[in-house]
């Protein structure tokens, strides 16, 4: 016959066994669904709030923090209750919450121009000559993002000195970004053949678009990159492949974004109605590029498109007037 004390205590031991599987069983099912992170400075003022995902990485945080602020992702020191978190801490064993959908928490973001005070040395002496760089320099230092960043700001010709084709894509579009005429120095190397990618063309074009015609011919001849590429700006046509150039789609594409563009079309679709009336129509000045077609030819056509509901006449026919 069991005791009576035996057994409450067997129950209690029992009881207390399912809590703790019931609470353990919450901690892993909570919904770590997302949360808000109020970013401040030392002295407690808020930088930015932005949302996180608990199964992230302070990296990926970083990154959102960059987005919102402009703060560099690299110059960021993050700290949770006074200690500092590292790139690859996963949120969610840091900071702490409840596991609610719309928790926020505080951390806080210490700004750094450098990795290193020693870093930060060499950016500051840059920043007064970027020729120091050209002088014997330790190779970290010449590898050191930062202090690349400080002399190409001051000079194109400072990526020289620099061992660039050892770094990152992600680099070199940060080096691209602060001085767009860097790229025809860093095109003129093996790296464009190896490994200047489209992303690192693509940065360069958008912060000038005449950085393309330093791209790689394997890139100028690849479709999808160039109709992304005349889809932002039509006149990048012009460094298009010869094959690409007599491409209807692509030369479509570029007229329609810029008109003119229709002086870099191959001589065959310099006559073509489906590329001519589109350009014509949008601006009158397209015609200058037109081969093989007369002003009253352009004109009847627009009128009988106009007729079909198809095209305008309305801007040729302004355009007529002060032609």
């Amino acid at each position: 016959m069991i005791d009576c004390s035996t057994l409450v205590m067997a129950l209690a031991a029992c009881s207390n066994k399912l809590r703790a599987m019931e609470k353990h069983s919450c901690a892993k099912s909570s919904p770590l669904e997302s949360f808000r992170v109020q970013v401040c400075s030392l002295d407690g003022t808020l930088i930015c709030e932005i949302p996180a995902d608990p199964k992230g990485t302070v990296e990926q945080l970083k990154g959102g923090i960059e987005t919102a602020t402009g703060i560099c992702a690299r110059h960021q020191r993050l700290l949770f209750d006074a200690c500092e978190l590292a790139d690859t801490d996963l949120l969610q064993d840091h900071i702490g919450h409840n596991g609610s959908e719309g928790d926020v928490c505080s951390i806080s973001l210490i700004r750094q121009r450098a990795r290193t005070a020693e870093a930060l040395e060499w950016v500051e002496a840059v920043e007064n000559d970027w020729r120091i760089l050209t002088a014997v320099s330790p190779r970290h230092i010449l590898c050191d993002i930062d202090v690349v960043l400080a002399g190409v700001a001051q000079d194109r010709r400072a990526i020289k000195s620099v061992p660039y084709l050892d770094m990152s894509s992600s680099e070199i579009i940060a080096i691209v970004k602060q001085n767009p005429d860097v790229f025809e120095l860093i095109a003129q190397t093996g790296w464009s053949r190896s490994k200047l990618s489209e992303d690192v063309v693509w940065a360069a074009l958008q912060e000038k678009p005449e950085n393309l015609k330093f791209a790689s011919n394997a890139l100028k001849d690849s479709r999808a990159f160039i109709l992304a590429s005349v889809q932002y700006n039509g006149e990048l046509l012009a460094f298009a492949s010869k094959a690409l150039r007599n491409d209807l789609q692509i030369v479509k594409a570029a007229v329609k974004q810029e008109p003119k563009a229709l002086r870099f079309a191959s001589d065959r679709l310099r006559t073509s109605h489906r590329v001519v009336i589109p350009a014509v129509q949008r601006d009158p000045d397209a015609f200058q590029y037109v081969l093989g077609w007369s002003r009253d030819r352009i004109t009847s056509a627009l009128k009988r498109g106009a007729r079909d509901g198809l095209t305008s006449a309305l801007g040729w026919s302004k355009g007529l007037k002060h032609g």
